[in-house]
């Protein structure tokens, strides 16, 4: 038995018709009409706290800020740390990642 989330409603497995994937986890609904409150603002209905939310808007702005104060160009910090953070298994391997760590010609940039 799932909640849906919008109006609250107890619904069955065979009654939900309608269904939402959301940040990994599904979502039922008794209507379209709910369906689609949901998707215009899952924030506000799903099971993801806004705190939750909040933290990682701030940890991304930390991480833009702190790649500006060392110098480096956002957007090409990000795109090596996005391009290389999947390869990171070590505490170490992780600390080399951060802004104050990455060597500039590490970062590929626009053609001079």
């Amino acid at each position: 038995m799932a909640k849906n989330p919008v109006c609250g409603m107890e619904i069955g497995d065979k009654q939900a018709r309608q269904k939402s994937l959301y940040r990994g986890e599904t979502y039922s609904f008794c209507s379209k009409d709910c369906k689609v409150k949901f998707e215009s603002n899952p924030e506000k209905y799903s099971n993801v706290p806004e705190d939750d939310v909040s933290e990682t808007r701030l940890d991304l702005y930390s991480l833009i800020e702190t790649a500006k104060a060392n110098g480096l160009e956002p957007y090409w910090y990000l795109k090596y740390l996005f391009e290389n953070l999947p390869e990171a298994m070590t505490a170490d391997e992780f600390t080399v990642l951060m802004p104050q760590k990455v060597d500039k010609n590490m970062l590929a940039g626009p053609a001079a």
